[in-house]
């Protein structure tokens, strides 16, 4: 299908509390209905409407889910919406274990997740090494166990009080070294095991967890491709993998009339992003041949060594250098940038703006632009006339433009819980963190809960489908699993507007194939 005249060819770790910067069926018309009842029982400007705009779930034998088991919550904001129909911890009548399911303990009646956190302090500190103190981490741990407690005060899962079973991640370590640690924390010295660990994967993670029998679950910024869901099939998350972030980089830009010659010397494009398999792959495969069908100009490619954090940053300040001196003197007037957390984005346009060339950006939600800006840790004369493809509203947008009563009730309730448990929140990115860690537990609650009481990873993978795209996403527009495991299903275009020193909608949702 056609999406605004596109070819048919078309992150919760502890690295998601640093994402911003340490990472971790359309019309052919460019017109985007803005009438239209979006998706999850919200209109295009997602303000929340009636749950009864919700069209009936099913679970995998094609019986009804209610609305509280599948992640919709039916009534207003704050703490005392979402409640489940089912009160305490004991196990629902007829709940058993019908397949692989680490995790399960029936007699005790609980059910044991993998959850990773890094010390606050110790994140703030190294946001402040790279010029970036003011981007408030939140407080992984706290977020965790509130929305844990939320979960048990409303049912748990299928009746299954939720325990956690905790590994910090310091901040410091190599991080390959840290990811199969933290697999060894979830299935080897957790007694029994845990059912599923949250979290993007750069390196061992995902694999360690699918060859162990664990279920792993992300949102936000996600840093996979295609290839990743193949190897690891119990892999899902509210988020676009990196080829269809590619793809909708081109794409949803060209729409906007973003390729129009910038300079003087004619349309020049650049595209910055990472040296690791998972980004050449989604760069070769997607964003290269999405260019070349539009018979834009090939573009200069240049790729940066991942991960920027030490002990590599040396070696990324030197590249970044280069690039900036390699981009102006050719006069490459677009710049797309392909990364995950915003790194490659704060990095570059700091070192252009010295140098005074200031190209036109392309960009996307990945790259946290409107949080950044707003902390004046971009300089506002490098965005100007900057254009997006948007599908993560907390990040897009300023705090104002998206007060915390407004949105998806699922965000509502997130963010109210989190403030019921003393947490003060101070912009977009801790937002953005206490939203994936709800989304995350939510969605595992509402999988499993749709897909049977013999739970089993096979129960997990019936139940994600059979969500039908209706999951209430706190995170997102719409969220639909039934064709991909990146569940993110629709989004928008968006400007820099110079006044408020970020990005705003300039149309309703589109979906994204």
């Amino acid at each position: 299908m056609v999406r605004r005249g596109r070819s048919s060819n078309a992150a919760v770790a502890v690295a998601t509390a640093l994402a911003l910067i340490l990472a971790a069926c359309g019309s052919t018309s460019h017109k985007h209905s803005a009438a239209k009842k979006g998706l999850n029982g919200l209109t295009a400007d997602s303000s929340p409407t009636s749950s009864t705009d919700v069209t009936p779930v099913t679970d995998a034998s094609g019986k009804p889910v209610p609305a509280a088991a599948r992640g919709v919550r039916t009534s207003g904001s704050g703490a005392k919406t979402g409640a489940a129909p089912a009160k305490g911890n004991a196990p629902v009548p007829g709940v058993s274990i019908g397949g692989t399911a680490h995790g399960i303990n029936l007699k005790n009646g609980t059910i044991t997740l993998g959850e990773a956190w890094a010390d606050a302090a110790a994140q703030s500190a190294a946001l402040s090494a790279i010029g970036a103190g003011d981007l408030a981490p939140g407080d992984p741990k706290l977020f965790e166990q509130t929305v844990i407690n939320d979960m048990n005060k409303n049912g748990g899962i299928l009746g299954l009080k939720v325990l956690p079973a905790y590994h910090e991640v310091k901040v410091q370590d190599d991080p390959a070294s840290s990811e199969q640690a933290t697999c060894d924390a979830w299935t080897k010295d957790t007694p029994g095991g845990v059912f599923a660990g949250f979290g993007p994967s750069a390196y061992s993670l995902g694999d360690c967890l699918e060859q162990r029998g664990v279920a792993r679950l992300s949102a936000g910024f996600g840093l996979s491709d295609e290839a990743e869901y193949k190897r690891d099939p119990h892999f899902y998350e509210t988020a676009l993998n990196l080829n269809r972030v590619a793809t909708e980089s081109v794409d949803g830009l060209a729409v906007q009339n973003y390729f129009a010659p910038y300079f003087p010397t004619g349309t020049k494009i650049g595209v910055l992003t990472y040296d690791t398999p998972n980004f050449n792959r989604a760069l070769n495969d997607s964003l290269l041949p999405a260019l070349a069908r539009r018979k834009l100009p090939a573009p200069e490619v240049v790729k940066f060594i991942f991960p920027p954090s030490l002990p590599n940053s040396a070696t990324f300040g030197s590249q970044m250098n280069n690039a900036v001196l390699k981009f102006s003197s050719q006069h490459i007037d677009h710049v797309i940038i392909l990364e995950a957390g915003g790194r490659i984005l704060l990095e570059f346009t700091q070192r252009a703006e010295r140098a005074s060339y200031r190209p036109r950006y392309g960009l996307n939600s990945a790259n946290g632009a409107t949080t950044l800006a707003r902390l004046n840790a971009l300089p506002k004369a490098q965005l100007h006339n900057s254009l997006m493809v948007g599908w993560i509203p907390q990040t897009d947008q300023s705090i104002e433009d998206y007060p915390d009563n407004t949105g998806s009730a699922s965000r509502q309730h997130c963010l109210q819980i989190m403030k019921d448990a003393g947490y003060k929140f101070v912009g977009g990115n801790d937002r953005v963190t206490a939203l994936i860690y709800c989304e995350v537990h939510w969605l595992l609650k509402a999988s499993l809960e749709a897909g049977g009481k013999a739970i089993s990873l096979d129960s997990y993978l019936a139940g994600i489908k059979a969500l039908q795209g209706r999951f209430d996403t706190s995170v997102t527009f719409g969220a639909d699993f039934r064709a991909h495991h990146d569940g993110v299903s629709a989004g928008r275009d968006a400007t820099f507007v110079d006044g408020c020193t970020c990005f705003r909608y300039t149309g309703g949702q589109f979906p994204i194939p």
